[in-house]
């Protein structure tokens, strides 16, 4: 009996000392749950607007710029105000990004995607030029393999915008 009434004051004197382990969910990648609110913070931020604007219709914004935020701010909730996952935003990115790839690239070629198995989670590690490009590069060629695409993670020196920080926990990336 002596024993267990050690072990339990033990117990109990190690979990004073130790430090409550910390929430996560401020750099956490969204889950399909989050997906709903977090599309109405971004379909409702002026700054969104303006950075689509400038992005899809730089020309007409250059030159009539509330009227290139009024249009890409009614595309947009058109477009993504349906999105309820996390699947489906990155549905969206993968269209775009097919369409971007078909643009500007000449030959994109990956070798090795056809050992691995799609269904065992892996690994990739890799030094970049733009950390949200080449990860979105890399998630398109693992989609088209068959495979899911990947968390990644990104410094909170590239998250200065609160916007920013929504686009790229709901497309599976997380904060270091």
């Amino acid at each position: 009996m002596r024993k267990s009434a050690d072990h339990a004051t033990c117990f109990l004197a190690i979990t004073r000392y130790l430090a409550p382990m910390p929430s996560f969910d401020a750099i956490r990648p969204y889950t399909d749950k989050d997906v709903p609110a977090v599309m109405s913070r971004l379909l409702c931020n002026p700054e969104f607007h303006q950075a689509a604007a400038k992005f899809f219709l730089p020309k007409v914004n250059r030159q009539l710029p509330r009227l290139s935020v009024l249009v890409v701010r009614s595309l947009l909730k058109r477009r993504l105000g349906k999105l309820q996952t996390v699947s489906d935003i990155q549905q969206v990115m993968e269209d775009y990004m097919a369409g971007l790839i078909r643009q500007t690239i000449v030959d994109l070629s990956v070798d090795g995607l056809d050992v691995l198995d799609p269904e065992v989670p892996h690994l990739f590690i890799s030094n970049h030029r733009d950390i949200v490009m080449d990860s979105a590069y890399a998630n398109s060629v693992l989609v088209s393999e068959g495979h899911r695409t990947a968390q990644v993670a990104i410094g909170d020196n590239l998250l200065q915008k609160p916007w920013v920080s929504h686009l790229m926990r709901i497309n599976k990336s997380f904060i270091v």
